[in-house]
């Protein structure tokens, strides 16, 4: 079922998880992190009953290794130096294990998928190869030049390899030898091939991941996933966000997105998870992108809290970002205007109009006339510019000729400030969302001029229950004159028919948990949602 995907949910322990294994038949699984009473527990994956804690540590447990047959055995690593075998079910502590170095933390550690060979690494630049049962040590493999991060165990007998990677931003692919004479085991390693990724920092190997065709898939420091051949020969990168996505905006077929940690991404199929990739150079905003407006296909606008405006071009396989030129104001949203001649940026207490030739900054809406500006938005008649709530006034949404003059005031009679403002295409009509999850609809183009600058009669919005969110509505795009796509601090995207809410759709499967910030349209009725979570989350527009 695509709405009921999660099984069981559950809290292991009161802690960050660090890691989590499970056994060779799915039906056990055991998980690790930090929490000084328990730091580690063993359960059932149907019901989540716990059927053994890891015990005897100091310290979290940085990783744990399932044995994938029987009999059944658990080795837990930790920062505490040591490693503890487990033997179940039901899993009880059975010896520990201190032969890392004293003070070093051991970072990893894994079964081969035969479970005939078990392995340990850490900061001590030492592979231990251990018995699968007893998880005495047979064996080293020593060589490294920094931190062992991760490893994988791959194959069996004589196909037995190990691939490593860690702080010295190398993968080295190491074959295997085990040999059994009698009652006594040994194990031993030869390095075969080896692949230097970089020299930065962002380069250090942080993870590994074995792909189904075969490949190893490495995850760098820097959010880059690197797919490399069973010979560690380089396939391609893939680059993504570490940290919060706050904009997104369409560049040609694909899409641009902007990280609060100053990282720009271009991907030319947000769905393709093969397709082409480019992160952005030159300077870049290292703080929350307020908007990213389309200028060209291959530029975007980029307005950032930092106050400088920044132009992002694609041009020859290249993303090159420059500075386009700096706000008086520290901005808080932004709109291109009509014809793409000017973008306006509110703060607060004034709207600035900023000419797209020239860069000039002028003052649409003087200091204090605009009240709390929070949001704006521009057709080809109004600016719109949403406005927080006081102890005296409603919400209200003013709307200003494109010269500045206050035309028409729309008070929204809910609670909490006009959190997002969005015309139409066609500008005929105005979605209005507020940080309280309430939404309306206004059909302002049937709003006609008078000679006085405010309406005797205030105007009604047209539909009025928009209002099944759950947070603050983040952002709102037109799809097209009908229907307008909602984002909300809940996590969730939903789509509204502006004159039928009640039919409304929440899309299935787009979440962003700890919020939505941006989103955006692709030609053949895509949507593409950032948020919180880093995520980039491109669907197809369900039929309506």
């Amino acid at each position: 079922n695509g709405y009921h995907i999660v099984k069981l949910e559950t809290v292991p322990f009161s802690g960050k998880i660090r890691d989590i294994c499970w056994d060779g038949d799915g039906e056990r699984l055991v998980v690790s992190g930090d929490c000084e009473s328990c730091p580690g527990v063993v359960m059932l994956a149907d019901t989540g009953a716990r059927i053994g804690d890891l015990v005897g540590h100091s310290k979290p447990v940085t990783s744990v290794a399932f044995r994938p047959r029987r009999p059944f055995r658990i080795l837990s690593a930790s920062e505490d130096s040591n490693c503890n075998l487990f033997r179940g079910p039901p899993f009880r502590f059975e010896t520990p294990h201190r032969e890392h170095a004293r003070g070093a933390y051991v970072n990893v550690t894994r079964y081969n998928p035969a479970g005939s060979l078990l392995a340990s690494a850490g900061s001590d630049k030492v592979v231990m190869l251990r018995d699968p049962k007893t998880a005495v040590v047979i064996g080293q493999v020593t060589g490294f030049k920094g931190t062992v991060y991760d490893m994988l165990l791959r194959g069996d007998k004589d196909t037995m390899t190990m691939v490593t990677g860690g702080a010295d931003r190398t993968l080295r692919l190491f074959k295997l030898t085990l040999t059994t004479e009698g009652d006594t085991s040994t194990a031993s390693g030869e390095m075969t091939h080896e692949h230097k990724i970089g020299t930065e920092t962002g380069c250090m190997v942080m993870a590994l991941a074995n792909a189904p065709s075969g490949n190893v898939i490495a995850l760098t420091l820097d959010g880059a996933l690197h797919t490399f051949s069973p010979t560690l020969e380089p396939i391609s990168v893939r680059y993504g966000h570490q940290s919060a996505v706050s904009g997104v905006c369409p560049m040609g077929e694909g899409v641009v997105a902007l990280s609060f940690g100053g990282v720009a991404v271009y991907q030319a199929d947000p769905a393709d998870a093969s397709a082409e990739c480019i992160v952005a150079t030159g300077s870049l905003p290292t703080c929350k992108a307020v908007a990213m407006l389309p200028l060209t296909p291959t530029s975007v606008l980029c307005v950032s809290e930092e106050k400088r405006v920044h132009t992002l071009t694609l041009s020859e396989g290249t993303l090159v970002s420059t500075v386009m030129t700096t706000l008086p104001i520290v901005p808080v949203h932004a709109c291109m205007g009509h014809e793409g001649k000017y973008f306006y940026a509110c703060s607060g207490s004034h709207v600035d109009k900023v000419c797209m030739s020239t860069g000039t900054v002028t003052q649409l809406v003087e200091r204090g006339r605009a009240g709390c500006a929070v949001c704006v938005s521009a057709s080809p008649s109004y600016v719109a510019v949403g406005t927080s709530s006081t102890m005296r006034d409603a919400p209200s949404v003013c709307l200003y000729s494109l010269e500045g003059e206050l035309k028409h005031t729309l008070t929204y009679h809910q609670n909490g400030d006009i959190a997002c403002v969005q015309f139409s295409p066609d500008g005929e009509r105005l979605y209005v969302g507020t940080s309280q999850g309430k939404g309306c609809v206004w059909n302002v183009g049937s709003i006609h001029d008078t000679t006085s600058a405010l309406f005797e009669e205030v105007p009604k919005p047209m539909s009025s229950g928009l209002d099944f969110q759950r947070g603050s509505i983040n952002t709102a795009v037109w799809c097209d004159a009908e229907t307008v796509c909602v984002g909300c601090g809940d996590g969730s995207v939903t789509l509204y028919p502006a004159l039928h809410p009640r039919q409304r759709v929440a899309l299935a499967g787009v979440t962003h948990p700890t919020g939505v910030n941006s989103i955006c349209t692709l030609p053949g009725d895509r949507l593409v949602s950032v948020g919180n979570d880093g995520c980039v989350v491109c669907t197809q527009r369900p039929p309506q």
